[in-house]
């Protein structure tokens, strides 16, 4: 009797401390931690699929060039028609790199000079990690 009592208030106090633990870590990670989190690519392809990539990098292109409610019309179908593509292509292959070329490519007559200088660094730093991702 005294053994189970034990063994109960044990897996109470586990169970307390689990719950403290998930609590604590949902209200002091920053939003953008969560945003930005690393995903095992199995699973980030599934979420992918289910959400679409696009809207994850629309929003990050959207915050880093500053994009009016005008240029976020024109440019939302470009990202959406290179998911679309992307979709068909094996991860880490040049021709994922030729499809973000001619997104940008796209996306270029509708940025204004400051947006198309922010663009092409965006569009350096993802080959390069590109790059370094096939040599892995």
């Amino acid at each position: 009797m005294k053994q189970t009592l034990l063994v109960m208030k044990i897996g109470a106090l586990l169970a307390v401390i689990f719950a403290t633990g998930i609590w604590v870590g949902r209200n002091t990670v920053p939003a953008e931690a969560v945003d930005t989190a690393v995903v095992p690519p199995a699973a980030a392809e599934n979420d992918a699929r289910q959400s679409g990539r696009w809207t994850f990098a629309f929003r990050r292109y959207a915050k880093a060039l500053d994009l009016t409610d005008e240029q976020k019309v024109l440019l939302e179908p470009l990202f959406k028609q290179a998911d679309e593509e992307l979709s068909l292509i094996p991860r880490f292959s040049k021709d994922r790199q030729r499809v973000v070329e001619v997104l940008h490519q796209r996306m270029e007559p509708h940025l204004n000079p400051q947006q198309k200088a922010e663009a092409e660094k965006i569009r350096q730093d993802g080959i390069e990690l590109l790059e370094e991702a096939r040599t892995r």
